[in-house]
């Protein structure tokens, strides 16, 4: 019979590292899922993350079946026929039967307390494990309080959190029995407010040069340019924060000349144009007044200078 109890667990064992490797790699693919969507998410959305596993099972208790009760109990009816007349045997019997009867409740039965509980909106579904995650949590300060529920059936373990500042129930580690809740603190970005920037010209990058009177080639006294805006002062950020990419871009009305009688007659279009400053928060912040991690910044803008060199 040992030898039975031995293969017994063993299977039991084999059995729970191939639901494991199944809970990791459920683990991985939703990962790779949660990567691929997390650029689709709102900037302002606060997201949560857990990836969870079964618990390995008990070690198998040695206990008999109803075919062994059967053969122990024949065993007993021979010795009991044999030594049938023997003094104080019947007393001896009477007590070995006791003690048996009380140690096969004890060995011979398993019992567990199933407890039903109200599905919560996140739960750690899958028996084999995998990660549970929403990256769509409307935002909100302080950063809501999640309710997780293990409705899997049986034991799970939290493998990892994506806060990694966790304040609730569902750290690294701990385990969830079927029907059990614990709670995590969702990630939230921060909002940032920020002031408008402003433009400039910029006499260090020329970007057209025309002749004022078509009738001689350009040069110093017969020239008309125009020049590109440039961002004078960048905006400022409450809270302060560093990682910002701030880039500024421009559309001129046009670059063609046009010449009348000779003379140069769109050199406001030919300088003027429109600018726009865009700023790019880094991961974890969004603009309070957009929602977005982008904030762009339109101004008109008309920079140039004529052959006298005055602007």
């Amino acid at each position: 019979m040992s030898g039975f109890f031995k293969l017994k667990a063993k299977f039991s064992m084999i059995v729970y590292r191939h639901i494991r490797r199944l809970g990791y790699a459920s683990a991985l693919i939703a990962g790779v899922a949660l990567s691929a969507n997390s650029w689709a998410q709102s900037a302002s959305a606060c997201h949560m993350s857990l990836t969870y596993a079964p618990v390995p099972p008990p070690a198998a208790v040695p206990g008999l079946t109803m075919t062994g009760i059967g053969l122990l109990g024949a065993a007993f009816a021979v010795v009991a026929w044999r030594n049938r007349r023997r003094a104080g045997f019947s007393k001896l019997m009477a007590v070995t039967l006791m003690s048996g009867v009380a140690l096969f409740s004890v060995l011979g039965g398993d019992s567990f307390v199933s407890t039903v509980r109200a599905a919560a909106p996140y739960e750690l579904s899958h028996p084999p494990g995998g990660t549970l995650a929403d990256a769509l949590i409307a935002f909100s300060s302080p950063s809501p309080l999640v309710t997780v529920t293990n409705t899997s059936g049986i034991r799970q373990r939290i493998i990892s959190n994506g806060n990694a500042l966790e304040t609730g129930t569902c750290t690294v580690g701990a385990e969830l029995a079927a029907g059990a809740t614990c709670t995590t603190q969702a990630v939230c970005p921060v909002p940032v407010a920020a002031t408008a920037p402003t433009t400039n010209c910029s006499l260090d990058d020329r970007i057209g040069y025309y002749a004022k009177d078509n009738s001689t080639e350009v040069s110093y006294s017969n020239n008309w340019s125009a020049y590109a805006p440039v961002v004078e002062s960048v905006p400022e950020f409450v809270p302060v924060i560093s990682g910002v990419n701030t880039q500024l871009t421009y559309q001129r009305i046009t670059d063609i000349p046009t010449y009348e009688v000779g003379f140069l007659t769109n050199s406001t279009d030919l300088a003027s144009g429109t600018a726009t400053i865009t700023s790019t928060l880094p991961s974890g912040y969004f603009f309070s007044d957009t929602q977005t991690s982008t904030k762009q910044w339109t101004f008109p803008y008309y920079c140039w200078s004529q052959s006298s060199g005055e602007t």
